[in-house]
């Protein structure tokens, strides 16, 4: 007997990040930055690891030289096993943002 199928759930294709952040992630809660690492994006998304729990639409702002963005997360789930890290999927609030081009504009996509 097989294992069942998996569904995928994404809307987009993903990119793969180098781990560079063009800017700071902001919690809009209370204004503290977010650290963590940076997995993937889509033209609307943002997958980031971080020490931290972020409930399901907390509103968090990414903060570059030229934008601020608004993104809220979308999910949330322990990450695959590591202990005390959360991966979290980030979706943008306005659906004319691009983060693809964003994050490629500032060299932050791998190659």
């Amino acid at each position: 007997m097989g294992l069942p199928l998996f569904k995928e759930k994404r809307f987009s294709p993903r990119s793969q990040l180098t781990g560079l952040l063009p800017g700071r992630l902001v919690n809009m809660f209370n204004q503290k930055d977010l650290n963590g690492k940076l997995v993937d994006v889509s033209s609307s998304g943002l997958g980031i690891i971080l020490s931290e729990h972020l409930a399901n639409d907390t509103e968090i702002k990414l903060i570059t030289e030229n934008y601020e963005i608004v993104l809220k997360v979308n999910w949330s789930s322990p990450d695959f096993g590591k202990r005390d890290l959360f991966r979290h999927g980030l979706t943008t609030v306005d659906p004319e943002v691009n983060l693809v081009r964003l994050f490629s504009e500032a060299g932050c996509l791998k190659q």
